[in-house]
């Protein structure tokens, strides 16, 4: 059981790090260090018109971003993980019944049956809110 919530521990850590880790990825700039050989988006748009950089531009690009946009393939991942999340939950859960059916009175196994379904609900409310503040971040900030 310790190796189960040692693994849904790690998975909560990789979401956390993930939405601490992007926003800084998004907000890096190019410095210009690449030789000199830098152009603005409106000199490759005149170059090459029907690129699909130009035509995101031409749309706006509301949520069109391909990494970190609504659609993007980080949401796209972090819906991955926070299902798996969900599947683990449930697991534990029900696990966590099991014992607690099975504990015949011994209140040790009984305590151990009911912080497994404690940690989970509370890791549930955890990969919940997660999903919440990944949202407004894609909708408002990128």
């Amino acid at each position: 059981m310790k190796k189960i919530s040692k693994i849904f521990s790690s998975a909560l850590l990789v979401i956390f790090g993930a939405i601490l880790v992007h926003p800084l990825a998004v907000s890096a700039e190019d410095s210009g260090g690449s030789g000199g050989n830098t152009q603005t988006i409106n000199q490759i748009c005149e170059q090459a018109p029907d690129s699909t950089v130009c035509d995101a531009l031409k749309k706006g690009n509301e949520g069109n971003d391909p990494v970190g946009g609504e659609q993007g393939i980080f949401r796209k991942v972090f819906d991955v993980l926070s299902i798996i999340a969900g599947i683990i939950a449930v697991i534990l859960i029900i696990v966590g019944g099991i014992q607690m059916m099975t504990s015949n009175g011994d209140p040790q196994k009984f305590s151990t049956a009911k912080n497994i379904i404690i940690y989970t609900s509370v890791g549930v409310v955890i990969v919940a809110s997660s999903q919440l503040i990944v949202k407004f971040v894609l909708l408002r900030l990128i």
